[in-house]
């Protein structure tokens, strides 16, 4: 059987995509996004800024419209937050155009005018396009060199800790978090949970410890930076507002806490990047795991 458009991104991208695909099915908003993308993929092949800006509000229009026959909350965020990993994309094609910030802006005073009309909740509109902070985020140029990281182990190793952590509800998307570990284009936001903001953290720590990664982008300022610098939480603030190492060194006063919570991240780690961990070591480029602190 040929998947259409929108049943091929869900299914290479997330790991309950039928259940994602069930659910636009059953509020009937598959074939309204199916067309909608389709659309948006035409009118970029020929730079048809037009159709890209009218769209917009007829898909937002459209979606509203459906989502309110869901009673489940938990349903209507996980329609909200696929919505938004897919049109990330475009959005972060558009800005890539020469006249990329003007069309977004235009594409935003659309959705703004469309909420108006019909007396949208402007706020989630925001949650599911994401247009205002793309614009504030938009790089000065293609050839900015943005902070990301080099992945150091197997691709399928990536993968693999990028679901395992989806599936522990830490982030909201596999495709958000595997676009830190290559040079960025366009725009990023990485939706985390803000629950398991120390756990995040401690699992890059782990990873440097590790040396499964390195920081790259101009202006490095250390192996937490890339991750802070796109990680929001659910209301589209940043995770961490505050300086990132004081966070750190706080967590760190309650040893006891802080030692079982690193060797859980530690166990997650090595489950899913035994193999380059152990070349890693054996080739002697990275040292035995570290010692855990002790008062």
């Amino acid at each position: 059987m040929v998947l259409s458009l929108l049943e091929k991104k869900i299914t290479d991208s997330y790991s309950n995509a039928e259940y994602l695909i069930e659910l636009l099915r059953r509020i009937d908003l598959e074939k309204t996004i199916n067309v909608a993308i389709s659309k948006i993929e035409d009118a970029l092949k020929t730079n048809d800024s037009n159709t890209i800006i009218s769209i917009s509000g007829i898909v937002l229009s459209s979606i509203n419209s459906k989502l309110t026959s869901l009673k489940s909350d938990n349903d209507k965020k996980s329609i909200e937050y696929l919505l938004a990993d897919i049109f990330q994309d475009y959005l972060n094609s558009i800005a890539q155009l020469q006249n990329g910030q003007e069309i977004l802006a235009q594409i935003n005073e659309n959705l703004k005018n469309t909420c108006d009309l019909h007396g949208f909740d402007h706020s989630a509109m925001v949650k599911i396009f994401n247009i205002e902070k793309h614009i504030v985020l938009l790089p000065k140029s293609k050839t900015n060199k943005r902070l990301y990281y080099k992945w150091n182990g197997q691709l399928e190793e990536l993968d693999e800790l990028a679901r395992d952590i989806y599936d522990k509800k830490w982030i909201y998307s596999v495709k958000e978090f595997k676009r830190l570990f290559k040079p960025i284009v366009g725009s990023l936001q990485i939706r985390c949970n803000q629950n398991k903001k120390d756990e995040l953290l401690l699992l890059f720590h782990v990873l440097k410890e590790y040396c499964l990664i390195q920081p790259k982008g101009k202006n490095n300022s250390g192996h937490f930076a890339p991750f802070v610098t796109y990680a929001i939480d659910n209301e589209e603030k940043f995770l961490f507002e505050k300086a990132i190492n004081k966070h750190h060194e706080k967590m760190k006063r309650k040893l006891s806490e802080y030692n079982v919570l690193k060797g859980r991240i530690e166990s997650i780690v090595d489950q899913n990047a035994d193999k380059t961990i152990r070349q890693l070591r054996d080739n002697g480029h990275c040292p035995q795991r570290k010692r855990l602190i002790t008062g």
